[in-house]
């Protein structure tokens, strides 16, 4: 870790409290404003234990900020001494699709060798030159997700700053729609599948129980708590803010990483994008991911006040 304080770089992802420990430059820098700043008497080593994530609550809670224990991006602009607090979660965002990020994915691209080419437009994701675009259903569907978990989405992005249309593809095409929709993949206990939180997916986003534990750093996570919206949201946008540096928060490989856990080759001929999903060997989930993501786009652009702050969405990007 670097010994002195230079200029803050954005913050690209969150930190909270979870094990194994998070780290990185991002926490001794932090250490070092908590000691600095607010009189914390941390050891500073880069390492989010217990003590920092205590440290960060009592900042918050003298700042008038939300009391989580998160570094995130307005408690880091706080602890940086800027003053448009509010700006952050902006800057959040902006530190994962920066300039050069936004004008990469808006040139047509490919992840893998054979795979089709995409580009990010204004109305969603156009592939080898044609826009995916939504069926009457799937547009229907995601307007009523944004009309219904709008104000849900809106506040995980306080913690989470993810594009809105990427958190309503996803509820799209992993549940569509439906709260209590519930996934047992083979070996999950038939009984009672807690026991093996590996292998059921519950809720909204569909993440498996071990994965919403772990990301939102609560082992006390149970199906039933997946099972309410906004847990579930906050679960599937803590995975894609943890994933955004691999994908960069570009929609294809969203749908990818986030769908298969990782993002990975799989060349059969029946997958176009050459990105690993589900069911293997088709671009199905993909191909769906991007028609429901235009859906988003069109549902935002004509309802933009049913997302209010803090929510963010490539419709308010340069």
């Amino acid at each position: 870790m670097s010994q002195t304080l230079d200029a803050p770089s954005p913050l690209a992802r969150s930190f909270w409290f979870t094990q194994p420990l998070m780290r990185g430059d991002a926490v001794f820098r932090a250490q070092r404003l908590l000691n600095e700043r607010a009189g914390a008497a941390l050891k500073p080593d880069g390492l989010f234990g217990a003590a920092t994530r205590d440290a960060v609550k009592a900042f918050q809670r003298r700042r008038g900020l939300a009391e989580d224990g998160v570094l995130g991006p307005v408690t880091w602009a706080a602890l940086n001494g800027e003053a448009r607090v509010a700006a952050a979660l902006a800057t959040g965002l902006q530190a994962v699709l920066d300039p050069a990020t936004l004008a990469a994915l808006r040139t047509p691209h490919t992840r893998f060798p054979g795979g089709v080419a995409w580009r990010l437009v204004p109305g969603g994701i156009e592939v080898e030159g044609a826009l995916e675009k939504p069926s009457a259903a799937e547009a229907a569907l995601a307007a009523r997700v944004l009309r219904d978990y709008g104000n849900a989405i809106a506040t995980a992005a306080a913690r989470f700053p993810v594009p809105a249309e990427l958190v309503m593809a996803t509820i799209c095409t992993e549940s569509g729609g439906l709260p209590a929709a519930r996934r047992l993949e083979p070996g999950c206990d038939p009984v009672d599948p807690s026991l093996t939180p590996r292998r059921v997916s519950v809720g909204l986003t569909q993440t498996l129980l071990s994965t919403a534990r772990e990301v939102l750093g609560d082992e006390g996570i149970t199906l039933a708590a997946l099972e309410n919206p906004s847990t579930s949201i906050r679960a599937g946008m803590a995975m894609m803010w943890r994933q955004a540096a691999q994908t960069r928060f570009d929609p294809p490989l969203v749908a990818a990483a986030y769908n298969a856990g990782s993002l990975r080759f799989e060349g059969s001929a029946g997958n176009r994008w050459k990105l690993c999903q589900y069911p293997i060997g088709t671009g199905k989930h993909v191909d769906r991911f991007c028609r429901t993501f235009a859906a988003a786009c069109q549902a935002l652009a004509a309802d933009p006040g049913a997302l209010p702050p803090p929510g963010v969405s490539f419709a308010g990007l340069p």
